[in-house]
């Protein structure tokens, strides 16, 4: 009995563990295809972003204290937030789901919940730790450039492009848009100060977005805790 109880709890890890880089793959860049319409922008280079009935705003802010995103991005200087969001994987056959996401310095962690157990997985020193706390039991692995795919860029890989007002799953939201390292664009959606969501052109022509439900500074120790009593599983 024993033997089948262990061999339970190690194919139930490895089928979470395969959810999970699902959800990482599908959230970014294929999560949600997004119909763009009636964008205006403040800046020709969105180029092929904008639409092609869109009139230009000459509301572009130079000044990066007075942007729209301002507030957002001293948090994201601060290298310490945590954010709820919602992945949408439709074209994937796969159902809406909410994710927490965790940033403290150099460690982040992630929590979702899939058929009433609680994954939570936390990235530190070099390693993917995926924690199932229901049923007491670690996944180790060494992490990718992928684990991270959920962490907002910093304000110091981006460069400002504009800003406009466009429509952002089903409301019309004031934008500011810029373009990373990599040659992708984002548009981070803003409710004032408040930030609802974030799209994500990529430079292969896919899009991506997440809807922000939560945004704040709280993150607690005990998300980044990793527990040593738990039934382990090195990969």
């Amino acid at each position: 009995m024993a033997k089948k109880k262990k061999r339970f709890f190690f194919l139930l890890s490895i089928a979470a563990v395969a959810f999970l880089g699902i959800v990482l793959t599908v959230s970014i860049g294929l999560s949600r295809i997004i119909e763009k319409k009636g964008e205006t922008t403040a800046h020709s280079d969105l180029g092929d972003n904008t639409d092609e009935n869109s009139t230009e705003s000459t509301n572009s802010t130079t000044n990066p204290t007075k942007r729209l995103t301002a507030d957002l991005f001293r948090v994201l200087d601060s290298g310490s937030y945590h954010m709820t969001m919602t992945v949408q994987m439709q074209p994937y056959g796969m159902e809406t789901m909410n994710l927490e996401v965790y940033v403290r310095g150099g460690e982040t962690a992630r929590v979702m919940e899939e058929e009433g157990i609680q994954i939570r997985v936390v990235i530190k020193d070099g390693k993917s730790y995926t924690i199932m706390d229901t049923i007491k039991m670690v996944v180790i692995a060494n992490s990718t450039p992928d684990d991270e795919a959920l962490v907002l860029e910093k304000p110091v890989n981006l460069r400002y492009i504009g800003e406009g007002s466009g429509e952002f799953l089903g409301e019309t939201y004031q934008y500011d848009a810029y373009v990373s390292k990599a040659g992708n664009r984002l548009f981070y959606y803003m409710n004032g100060t408040e930030l609802k969501g974030i799209r994500t052109t990529y430079r292969n022509g896919l899009e991506g977005a997440l809807e922000i439900l939560a945004f704040d500074g709280n993150v607690p120790d005990s998300v980044f805790h990793i527990p040593s009593n738990y039934w382990t599983q090195k990969e």
